[in-house]
């Protein structure tokens, strides 16, 4: 009888190489499964983010746009009740005829 080749492979050697070639093949497509998975989780977490960011945005303009609207309707209150105080008092005696002359000045002089 003839020793066994170094070639020679008993069958259950073959099938634990299959099958350790398989648990390899299994365990790669595991972890190419679980990175797509992670990367599909940080985007969606990149994606809430930038859609907070634009709410957060959108109410900082409309804050904005609201503390402008008052300014001015405070601008415009405080511009009012200035013109009613001014128109209460009488005129400083000698102030028209003051103002009389210096409008005749700037018209270029006294009229004859």
């Amino acid at each position: 009888m003839a020793p066994p080749s170094a070639s020679a492979v008993s069958p259950s050697a073959l099938s634990a190489q299959e099958a350790l070639a398989r648990l390899r093949s299994d365990h790669e497509a595991a972890a190419e499964e679980l990175e797509s998975h992670d990367a599909d989780a940080q985007l969606a977490d990149a994606h809430e983010a930038a859609a907070q960011l634009a709410d957060a945005h959108d109410a900082d303009d409309q804050e904005a746009s609201l503390q402008e609207a008052l300014a001015h309707e405070a601008s415009a209150f405080a511009a009012e009740a200035q013109l009613a105080a001014s128109n209460t008092s009488e005129p400083v005696p000698g102030s028209l005829m003051t103002n009389l002359f210096s409008a005749l000045f700037a018209a270029g002089g006294f009229l004859s």
